[in-house]
């Protein structure tokens, strides 16, 4: 890639780890959806940075994916724990941060590799500052819970589980093939 100066670098760096912890929190509505998201996402980016051979990445992720995987299956199926604003933004920080290291570690890798990892929680946060700003003419920062995930759920699915293993579907599908094409930025 081509390297960006610091005055452009360093705050798009900082709105990027903002915009996906923020994200991260708003996919929180779902019983497993962002822990869902978060399990793909620590997954691919383990096996980068384990081809990397990134061993301290690859023990953050390791222990991302397999406390989200614990959680998961607890939250999933009975709704008895939930994440709340502090899990799901610790989940988003880690990704974001895994996915600047990785990225600057190895040019093999397409930056473009994690913009689809985390691409689920970053269209519904620019669909929400879009809907807000855009259609209802409100401010794209103040908060409603009108998001893609509960827009499938009220219209479409009406059935949490089928909505949240759809999205999860989608996002695996998406960095499964990310994944194949990690080198190759063009694609």
């Amino acid at each position: 890639g081509i390297p960006l100066p610091l005055y452009i670098a360093i705050p798009f760096t900082i709105i990027a780890i903002t915009g996906i912890v923020n994200s991260m929190n708003i996919i929180d509505g779902l019983n497993g959806l962002s822990s869902g998201i978060t399990i793909i996402s620590s997954f691919f980016m383990l096996l980068i940075s384990h081809k990397l051979n990134i061993n301290a990445i690859s023990n953050i992720l390791l222990i991302l994916f397999s406390c989200n995987l614990g959680f998961f299956l607890i939250n999933f199926f009975s709704g008895k724990i939930f994440l709340g604003d502090g899990g799901s933004y610790l989940n988003g920080f880690i990704l974001s941060i895994a996915s600047i290291i990785l990225s600057n570690t190895s040019e093999d890798i397409s930056p473009w590799f994690f913009v689809i990892c985390l691409s689920y929680p970053i269209v519904d946060t620019l669909f929400s500052m879009y809907r807000r700003s855009i259609i209802k003419g409100n401010s794209p920062f103040k908060s409603d819970k009108l998001h893609i995930h509960t827009l499938l759920f009220k219209r479409i699915f009406r059935d949490q589980t089928k909505t949240t293993i759809f999205i999860l579907l989608i996002s695996f599908s998406f960095s499964y093939i990310a994944y194949i094409f990690r080198q190759n930025t063009l694609i």
